[in-house]
């Protein structure tokens, strides 16, 4: 194959990938992952689709981790394929996506793409989008410049330069977020 490429439903999609069961760099993803979108493409002699393989070692859609997905596969588009995860996956760290096609001489390649889903600086409520939800959690933790003592653990979230207060310049960390 001479193009691969996976991608979870985030800021900066279409990464290139190697075509290699090895240990690629984690992408951090910063939004909810709730697809996944798998591109191939051969130039010489094409892909035989109906070799696409799609695994992921998380849940999908209410199937155990490891089973077969590319039964879920829509056609995006020429040669792209999405993968719809019946909901965004919880947060987690290196998550794994395991792909592979052969093209029409049989040639069969390999892609494993690892991932991980932090959490979004300013949002408080882990829900995946900064909005007025997560306002009201930096209105109730508001200490200012110099509190009479650290914040509360359900405030800390909120303490977005980590320097023991919550304070406006921790609401203009969360207003640039937005």
């Amino acid at each position: 194959m001479s193009t691969w490429w996976i991608s979870g439903r985030c800021k900066r999609c279409f990464r290139p990938v190697d075509a290699d069961w090895g240990h690629p760099p984690v992408i951090n993803n910063d939004t909810p992952v709730s697809i996944i979108r798998v591109g191939l493409a051969d130039a010489n002699t094409g892909v035989d689709v109906g070799t696409l393989s799609i695994r992921g070692d998380f849940a999908v859609a209410g199937r155990a981790p490891g089973e077969e997905l590319s039964d879920l596969a829509l056609q995006f588009g020429d040669g792209i394929y999405i993968v719809p995860l019946g909901g965004p996956l919880p947060l987690t760290q290196n998550a794994h996506v395991f792909v592979q096609a052969a093209e029409l001489q049989g040639n069969i390649s390999r892609v494993h793409q690892r991932f991980s889903i932090v959490a979004i600086p300013g949002d408080f409520d882990a829900d995946g989008d900064i909005d007025l939800v997560d306002f009201s959690v930096y209105v109730d933790c508001v200490t200012g410049p110099a509190p009479p003592a650290p914040p509360t653990q359900a405030c800390s979230a909120a303490d977005l330069d980590n320097d023991g207060d919550v304070d406006l310049i921790n609401f203009a960390m969360w207003q640039r977020a937005i």
